[in-house]
């Protein structure tokens, strides 16, 4: 009997995270219910092996290489059982039933592409998982540093700015990317995600995708993952800040005018400048978080200014099209 649903767990030096997320799914594993891949893209601490030892009920995928979010979801496609997809962050733990009654709200309506349950942090607080799309106006508004601060969403079309995270069923622009379940047939329909991201946008890309292909987006507080946040992003912070600010890019310049999309590119190299500056100014704190930051700044303007800088630069590559490309 095949699986209802396919897990998916994007690993990247993630030994420290994976076990209590495949822990959390386990029951659902032995029902039959779920079926669970794990790509692991490159890791060198260990990440394969660990769960190669100690889960032999998941589906490995080895990458060799560190392709991405993007690549590495798109690679469990060909070993999908059941209708639908939910692809999940390694540094989550899923809560109870959050599995079934996601199917089962997909069951219900069939207009419905994707759905995302409350996000919890490791204080058991909600935090806000679902945003905007992006556009000139969203850019511009973080590119000044108020979206923090001020969250800017749009609920149901809906504007509003609220820290507080929505307490019942609701259609939203877009879901993070931390825990999705999305319908088999609607992500066949629109070709899985766009590998060009590296990471960051490539699950805003993906939403936006299945709406403009006629597909509703639902936001599900009734049930709920504990998410640690960014716990593999973390270990390579700079890159994979910079990453966030080149894919921004990338998803103006696919989804909006030229126009539109330099604009934000010059707000975020100016405000990017601007903390960089404030950042040097600024005395005290630790210097082994001060020189991570100052990197991080460095990258993120360099992959703004110098277009390309980011795929040529930074962008692991596979080793054997690097060598292809020397020889």
């Amino acid at each position: 009997m095949n699986a209802r649903a396919t897990v998916v767990v994007v690993t990247y030096n993630s030994k420290t995270t994976i076990g209590e997320c495949l822990d959390s799914l386990t029951e659902s594993v032995s029902s039959g219910f779920l079926k669970v891949v794990v790509v692991d893209n490159a890791s060198s601490d260990g990440t394969a092996e660990e769960v190669e030892r100690s889960y032999s009920w998941v589906h490995l995928v080895r990458n060799d290489y560190n392709g991405g979010f993007a690549a590495g979801n798109n690679l469990a496609r060909s070993y999908i059982e059941g209708n639908y997809c939910f692809f999940l962050n390694p540094d989550s733990k899923v809560g109870p039933y959050c599995s079934s009654k996601l199917v089962d709200f997909l069951d219900r309506y069939d207009d419905v592409a994707c759905v995302g349950p409350a996000v919890l942090n490791y204080q058991l607080r909600k935090t806000i998982s679902y945003h905007a799309y992006t556009g000139l106006f969203t850019s511009l508004w973080a590119a000044a540093g108020l979206q923090h601060p001020f969250p800017l969403n749009r609920i149901k079309g809906r504007w509003r700015i609220s820290r507080k995270s929505i307490g019942t069923l609701v259609t939203v622009d877009r879901l993070i990317g931390a825990a999705l379940m999305i319908r088999r047939e609607a992500l066949d329909q629109i070709g899985w995600f766009d590998e060009r991201f590296f990471l960051f946008s490539e699950e805003e890309d993906l939403c936006l995708r299945l709406s403009q292909a006629g597909w509703k987006i639902y936001y599900n507080p009734e049930v709920y993952i504990i998410h640690r946040g960014a716990a593999s992003v973390k270990q390579a912070k700079s890159l994979a800040i910079a990453s966030a600010n080149w894919s921004r890019y990338l998803y103006m310049r696919k989804h909006h005018n030229r126009l539109s999309a330099e604009i934000s590119r010059f707000a975020w190299i100016k405000g990017i400048g601007l903390r960089y500056l404030l950042a040097l100014l600024k005395p005290g704190g630790k210097t082994g978080l001060r020189t991570r930051q100052f990197e991080s700044y460095r990258l993120s303007l360099k992959s703004l200014i110098r277009l390309g800088y980011f795929e040529r630069e930074l962008r692991p590559q596979r080793e054997s099209a690097v060598n292809r490309d020397e020889g």
